[in-house]
């Protein structure tokens, strides 16, 4: 029987920590690697007991893997010759979806494992906060291609930023908050809608959008702070440059990388399997990197 392999895709992403915190992303990183009880690494986040699994500190990368555990409602188990049955799992068990991560310290570009089902970046970037005790929030910015960089830098009159949002997948996040994201996306799950759009626009001031606040609006949106399992299909920005109408889509633009993994016989990958995936994806990319951010990414 032919070998089957699955196709797993990171993201690139920048880490800006705030100005109060004296270190870095890797110090936090560390600092979270030394809770090493399993019960005191687990934290709530969106209603979901998230935790690191695995982690690796090395002088430059440190990489690891961050899980959700699903503990609510699971799944049944079935056969082609047997009928659908409970897992039989203890109230303390659930489904484990993890994703792996690495973190280069010399250029504080972050690589994550996308999971549909797993954690959001943004969810992994808060269980930093909590466990490195940063004390304020950490901004995180995709990484765009070096033709994203120049389209955007061209444009010198931003007038509108419009972005499209699926319905999500999962309940996992708690759509009360004051947030303008999370009520419009509650309002669509109310009326049964599949999607939503939103478009910004400067209005009659005639003034550009200001660049800094999209790509922080950029952040929240593909890293799931404010739509959880939402898929965000679009995130178009259009304006002028030089005058002439131009626009495009920032979603096209972050920089991503796939790689193929063969399954083993347990039909599962294991965190080798995952690490050795994402160091490949950074190494894919890697020329990429030093053209935008220069030596540091060597």
């Amino acid at each position: 029987m032919k070998q089957k392999h699955k196709k797993l895709s990171f993201d690139f992403w920048l880490i800006k920590m705030p100005a109060t915190y004296a270190g870095g992303f890797g110090d936090a990183l560390e600092a979270m690697s030394k809770v090493e009880s399993i019960p005191k690494r687990n934290a709530e986040i969106n209603k979901y007991t998230v935790r690191w699994e695995e982690i690796s500190i090395q002088p430059r990368y440190i990489m690891g893997d961050f899980v959700k555990l699903r503990l609510d409602i699971l799944p049944l188990k079935g056969g082609v010759d047997s009928k659908s049955m409970p897992l039989n799992l203890r109230l303390s068990e659930g489904i484990s979806e993890p994703f792996a991560f690495l973190f280069d310290t010399q250029s504080s570009i972050l690589v994550t494992q996308k999971n549909r089902y797993g954690a959001s970046v943004s969810m992994f970037i808060e269980y930093v906060e909590k466990l490195g005790a940063v004390g304020e929030m950490i901004e995180i910015f995709p990484v765009l291609s070096k033709e994203g960089i120049q389209k955007l830098r061209q444009m010198d009159d931003v007038r509108t930023v419009s972005y499209k949002i699926a319905k999500p997948t999962q309940a996992e996040v708690d759509f009360d908050s004051n947030d303008s994201v999370d009520s419009a996306i509650s309002t669509m799950r109310d009326v049964g809608g599949e999607t939503i759009e939103v478009r910004i626009t400067s209005g009659r001031k005639r003034k550009s959008l200001t660049l800094r606040n999209i790509a922080r609006l950029a952040g929240n949106l593909l890293g799931g702070k404010t739509t959880g399992s939402a898929v965000v299909k679009k995130f178009e920005i259009s304006g002028y440059t030089n005058g002439h109408r131009d626009e495009f889509d920032l979603i096209k633009e972050q920089l991503r990388a796939t790689q193929e993994v063969p399954i083993a016989q347990s039909r599962s990958l294991s965190y080798n399997d995952r690490k050795n995936a994402i160091t490949l994806a950074l190494n894919s990319q890697k020329s990429e990197l030093v053209g935008l951010f220069g030596n540091c990414c060597k």
